[in-house]
C-alpha cells in the first residue's frame, strides 16, 4: 500500500473510532508515546495529554441524604480497573504498524548495477570478432579480451561478496527491529491486561 493511501486509511479509521467513542459520550485524550507517535486513549496519559473529544470527568462527591446543597469532599476510592476501548486497540495497532514499517524501511537491498554492467561487458568481449590485420594481431586482441574478462569476473566476485555481506547485515538489523516491535507489542498487551 502506498504511504498516502496508508495514511488516509489510518486517518479514516481514527476518525471513525473517535466518532464512535464521541457518540458513546466517552472522553478521548491524545498523547505521544516514547517514539513520538500519537496515542489516543480514554484516560489522561501524561503531562502532554490533550483532550480530543468529550469532557474531562468531574470528581465524584461524597453526599448523604439531606446534604445535597452543601459541597462535599471528593470520594477517595481505589482506582477502578478500566476497560480497554476501540481507541486503545487502534492506537496499539497503529504503533505496531509504524514499528514494522520502520523495520522494513531499514532493510537495504544492495545495488547490482556493477555486477550487471560487468556481465554485459563480458558478453560483449566474448562475442567480439576481429577482422583484418594479421593473425598475430587478432590473437593479441583475443588475449587482451581474455585478460579483461578475468578482471571483470574478479569485480563480479568482489561485488557479490560485498552484497552478500550487506544483505546479511540488513537481515540482522531487520530481525532485531522486528523483535523490538514484538517486545513492545507484548509490553502493551501486558499493560492492557493490568489496567
Amino acid at each position: 500500500m502506498r504511504p498516502a493511501i496508508a495514511a488516509a486509511t489510518g486517518a479514516l479509521a481514527l476518525v471513525c473510532a473517535l466518532t464512535a467513542v464521541n457518540a458513546c459520550g466517552q472522553t478521548v485524550y491524545k498523547c505521544s508515546d516514547k517514539n513520538g507517535n500519537a496515542v489516543f486513549t480514554t484516560d489522561p496519559c501524561g503531562k502532554d495529554a490533550k483532550l480530543v473529544s468529550g469532557t474531562p470527568p468531574k470528581p465524584r462527591l461524597n453526599r448523604t441524604a439531606g446534604e445535597d446543597d452543601e459541597p462535599a469532599a471528593p470520594v477517595s476510592a481505589a482506582p477502578k480497573k478500566r476497560e480497554r476501548t476501540a481507541v486503545d486497540d487502534i492506537s496499539d495497532s497503529v504503533d505496531d504498524s509504524n514499528c514494522r514499517r520502520s523495520a522494513r524501511n531499514a532493510y537495504i537491498e544492495p545495488s547490482t548495477a556493477k555486477i550487471d554492467n560487468a556481465m554485459a561487458e563480458i558478453r560483449d568481449l566474448q562475442n567480439a570478432s576481429y577482422y583484418g590485420g594479421t593473425a598475430a594481431q587478432r590473437q593479441l586482441m583475443v588475449q587482451g579480451n581474455e585478460s579483461k574478462i578475468i578482471g571483470l569476473r574478479n569485480i563480479i566476485s568482489t561485488e557479490e561478496s560485498r552484497n552478500d555481506q550487506l544483505r546479511k547485515e540488513s537481515d540482522e538489523r531487520l530481525r532485531k527491529m522486528l523483535d523490538d516491535c514484538d517486545r513492545a507489542k507484548a509490553d502493551r498487551e501486558k499493560a492492557a491486561k493490568q489496567q
